[in-house]
């Protein structure tokens, strides 16, 4: 099951972070070849702070699955890296948190699609827990007809931009959280709730407080 954790947190598990940081390398770098920083056969940034949030999957004994998500209201990637695609000033908002570095190292099909089902499922269970309307992503156009399939039509979707060695745009979602994730639970009969830690401390800037 997920674990739905923060940088701090993982501050004092220094195995499974590095495992995260090794799995993005993999993913970032030398699959897709991103131009991404990489120190030790590790990939991190700036935006790995301790406050930032991170849902982390294992499939048979080994970290499969990787998400990290951040506040609008402090730095985030389309705020500053990306913020010349956004059209006009980029949001800071409680309501609107940002999703990057999305991984599943899975070779089986079926388990790839449960080990994401399984994470999307603490992702909604995270927004609905803190009042979080809508997404941001900064993203290669190839990945947008996925992330449509998940999160729903894009209410804002920029053109795409040449970054080097790849190609990034912005899309904006408002996803139906409740609606999906009943959806997911049901299509892979999962259980409720879905998230195995939920450790998040007071920081976290908030509107809706845990029912």
């Amino acid at each position: 099951m997920p674990y739905l954790l923060k940088g701090i947190d993982l501050a004092t598990a220094p195995a499974l972070r590095d495992d995260m940081y090794r799995l993005r390398k993999k993913v970032f770098h030398d699959e897709l070849g991103w131009a991404v920083n990489v120190v030790d056969g590790m990939e991190f940034d700036e935006f790995d702070r301790d406050d930032t949030v991170y849902i982390l999957e294992h499939h048979k004994g080994k970290l499969a699955g990787i998400w990290r998500i951040l506040p609008t209201m402090k730095d985030y990637m389309v705020g500053t890296v990306f913020s010349d695609l956004y059209p006009g000033k980029p949001p800071q908002d409680p309501k609107i948190w940002e999703l990057s570095r999305y991984a599943i190292d899975v070779d089986d099909p079926m388990a790839r699609m449960i080990v994401g089902a399984k994470m999307y499922c603490t992702l909604a269970e995270f927004a609905l827990m803190y009042g979080i309307e809508e997404m941001i992503l900064a993203q290669h156009p190839k990945l947008s007809e996925k992330s449509h399939q998940t999160f729903g039509v894009p209410h804002i979707m920029t053109p795409p931009r040449n970054y080097g060695q790849c190609d990034a745009h912005v899309c904006q979602y408002k996803p139906a959280w409740q609606q999906q994730l009943y959806q997911m639970r049901d299509l892979f009969q999962l259980p409720s709730p879905m998230t195995e830690v939920f450790k998040l401390t007071d920081d976290i800037p908030t509107l809706v407080a845990a029912e």
